[in-house]
């Protein structure tokens, strides 16, 4: 049966309102769900025929709320705000074909049997139906008009199942357990314009009773119709909009940084959350003991970013001026808001042109000024007790040098089948060695290379660490400076864990950048042989992450571009882990079979590498199809092959390519006798193909793969010669074989670059 949508008359229109009222929710629940739900709403308005006017609906919005679909969030509520919803639907026009006019008729023009018995079973009167005709010949059909509902009848019944379809990471059960949501529901509100919609959401009926912020307008508070309800909440303290809440935020922070006489560091993962942890944001200043500067600023910041969500103020200006002792943030109060966020490896120790902190903080209050001296000393007294901490473990870790911590490695697991710490350390500088000499990397910097990867866990046995594990990594290298190691033995410390997130940075000298492989390369290796693969959303030692990390290390991007056989490095992770001298506990789960699946597992990580780097699925298929052992080279291929598909004649040149390719297969030999080549086509691709090759082959050699492909497109002509004039298939089985050789050698160069029968031509 099909169904037309028919507008039978002018359709009049309101606006929608649906809060849903919660305790508290984690600000990283809120973002996703806005976008869920906002997603989830349009789809629900286009499948009941209530599409917002403006939006392809009706026409002229009532009430003050403009037409379209919006979503606000709190730490308290959702709500989904709708202007200018049709009060009904649209009535729906269904047809349903009977039988043919032949059957639906006897020769008088009555109605048979067959038709009766059709208009019967439709609900309508034999008179009627009426014939169309179809590509099939002439048909009887029965036409109905299906009345619209009305929009309150229908979103009743909708409401309840858009908003439990939320989906969120952990959700809860309260009460007699009956109900699931991320947070138990202590309200709804729901009003169609000045009407409510009834239904019962979680055991709470739905009403327009909304609540404000708990201290400033706690509530409840009648709403009459949605156009109110911003305004409402407002005076309420609830700025329910977050796009205006940010900003106020963001405006707040920056002023009060300013009046300390500095410059606030906004960080926008920082700025994100606190910005759905209030419901009206007051922010405030705090200080500190300035002899807390004398603790690495990395752990200032991380104290006040990630454990109490301060906003941390640096001195204004560019260039440190000497006088502070904290010398080691880079950028952290950019113009973009771009900040370190605290994780291993996302600064450097680079002192030349760093902001110096200073001995304040910005926090933002959930409320408004009343009584902010009270909440600011309480902060400050927070604040100064964890730094008060980190000092003392910051003093306590420095009695020990890390080279004396090395054998404490060996009391720390790293895996039950893997060994501890100290067997990973010694795989890693086993490993590191090879991949530095793969690498062509000279003696000096080996020796540097060994020397971090010594001392590379070490922090992981400190206190600060144990108190702070974002921090691994950047306390190391904070006590390998202090305690005179070589600079770039320090820094590689810290570029480790590099990239620490999708497209994050990368270790910026070799020396980082082999230890931060050979690290991802036997935690891999490892977790595949104990049988710890990725499956779903299942990672627990990020090991795609950590793929990821590979194949953007080994791409080209870091300086020195460090050109390996990956598969020789994971043969070497392999042996080292089956037990070559380097004391690790046997992982035989899997067994040395664990190398093909660990290739493919990196394979799917330099895919996914090309497609976001906007290389067509195709080509990404074509250019590891023809080998990614060399990873640099495999995306410099991929590059140069998506760009030569840029050329209008690609696909009408690669069908001929293709079709050689595909015919190369019957090949029973690889040499080409140029005696036994008798058609005019075939002398010619072999005498191009001979001129050529050794320029293709140099082309590549020097990883020209721009010129390789335009080299390789002179043979366009003389391949589609030969396809088209010449036999290939010969009863002359010599001659036969001959041809398909020739092929054979075209397909095989061009294959050096990429499988030609991954390519989808048209």
């Amino acid at each position: 049966m099909k169904t037309r949508q028919v507008r039978m008359r002018q359709v009049r229109v309101r606006d929608l309102l649906v809060e849903i009222g919660f305790e508290e929710m984690p600000a990283a629940f809120l973002p996703p769900a806005v976008e869920q739900l906002r997603e989830m709403a349009a789809t629900m308005m286009d499948d009941l025929g209530l599409r917002p006017a403006g939006v392809g609906g009706a026409e002229g919005a009532a009430g003050g709320v403009a037409p379209g679909i919006r979503v606000y969030a709190t730490p308290r509520r959702l709500a989904l705000l709708c202007g200018g919803i049709p009060e009904t639907q649209e009535d729906k026009t269904l047809e349903a074909r009977g039988p043919s006019r032949a059957v639906a008729f006897d020769g008088e023009g009555r109605f048979t049997k067959a038709a009766l018995g059709f208009a019967r079973g439709q609900g309508v009167a034999p008179e009627d139906l009426v014939v169309r005709g179809t590509p099939g010949g002439e048909y009887v059909y029965a036409i109905k008009v299906e009345k619209g509902r009305t929009a309150i009848e229908v979103l009743a019944e909708a409401i309840p199942s858009l908003v439990m379809s939320l989906s969120f990471p952990r959700s809860m059960r309260w009460g007699q357990g009956e109900h699931s949501f991320a947070r138990p529901v202590r309200w709804v509100v729901a009003l169609f314009g000045d009407s409510e919609i009834d239904f019962e959401l979680a055991g709470v009926k739905s009403g327009r009773s909304t609540y404000g912020h708990r201290v400033m307008g706690p509530g409840p508070f009648e709403i009459r119709e949605p156009g109110e309800y911003i305004s409402i909440l407002r005076r309420a303290g609830v700025i329910v909009d977050q796009d205006e809440r940010r900003e106020m935020i963001r405006r707040q922070v920056e002023a009060v940084g300013g009046e300390e006489g500095g410059e606030a560091a906004i960080d926008p993962a920082l700025l994100e959350q606190v910005n759905y942890l209030v419901e009206y944001p007051t922010a405030f200043a705090g200080r500190f003991s300035g002899e807390y500067l004398d603790i690495p600023a990395e752990v200032l910041i991380t104290t006040m970013r990630h454990h109490q969500r301060y906003f941390h103020v640096c001195a204004p200006g560019g260039a440190d001026d000497g006088t502070a002792r904290n010398e080691t943030v880079d950028d952290d109060c950019a113009d973009d808001g771009s900040a370190a966020d605290g994780s291993a490896g996302d600064r450097t120790a680079r002192s030349q042109g760093s902001r110096r902190l200073l001995p304040c903080f910005v926090s933002v209050r959930n409320g408004g000024r009343d009584h902010i001296d009270q909440v600011r000393m309480g902060n400050e007294r927070v604040i100064c007790a964890r730094l008060a901490d980190a000092s003392f473990f910051f003093k306590e870790d420095q009695k020990t040098r890390l080279e004396d911590r090395v054998g404490l490695l060996k009391r720390v697991l790293f895996q039950e089948k893997l060994g501890t710490l100290h067997d990973k350390t010694e795989r890693i500088r086993a490993l590191a060695r090879k991949i530095g000499e793969m690498a062509g990397v000279r003696e000096q910097r080996l020796s540097q290379i060994d020397r971090a990867a010594l001392l590379c866990k070490t922090d992981l046995t400190t206190g600060m660490v144990r108190e702070f594990p974002e921090l691994q990594g950047v306390m190391g290298r904070e006590y390998a400076k202090r305690q005179g190691e070589d600079p770039e033995v320090c820094l590689a410390i810290s570029e480790q864990y590099m990239p620490a997130q999708s497209k994050g940075a990368l270790p910026s000298t070799v020396v980082g950048a082999v230890l931060s492989l050979a690290d991802k390369i036997d935690t891999i290796t490892g977790c595949f042989l104990a049988g710890i693969v990725p499956s779903g959303s299942q990672d627990p030692y990020a090991l795609r992450r950590q793929g990821s990390g590979i194949v953007s290390i080994l791409a080209g991007d870091v300086d020195g571009d460090i050109r390996i056989s990956l598969g020789v490095a994971v043969d070497a992770a392999l042996a080292l882990l089956e037990g070559e001298g380097c004391g690790a506990a046997r992982a035989t789960d899997a067994g040395s079979d664990a190398g093909p699946d660990i290739m493919d597992f990196l394979k799917g990580r330099l895919k996914g590498y090309l497609e976001d780097d906007g290389i067509r699925y195709d080509l990404v298929d074509a250019t590891l199809g023809a080998g990614f052992d060399d990873v640099g080279a495999a995306v410099k291929r991929a590059r140069a092959l998506q760009e030569f598909s840029a050329d209008p004649d690609f696909s009408a040149m690669m069908v001929g390519f293709k079709r050689a390719a595909n015919l190369a297969r019957e090949a029973k030999k690889t040499e080409v006798d140029p005696g036994l080549l008798v058609e005019e086509e075939e002398r010619a691709l072999y005498a191009r193909f001979q001129s050529t090759r050794d320029e293709a082959e140099r082309l590549l050699a020097g990883e020209d793969y721009d010129g390789f492909f335009r080299c390789m497109a002179r043979l366009k002509d003389p391949v589609d010669g030969f396809l088209d004039k010449v036999l290939v298939m010969s009863e002359d089985l010599d001659v036969r074989w001959n041809r398909l050789a020739l092929l054979s050698s075209v397909a095989a160069l061009f294959g050096k670059a990429a499988d030609l029968s991954r390519l989808v031509v048209s």
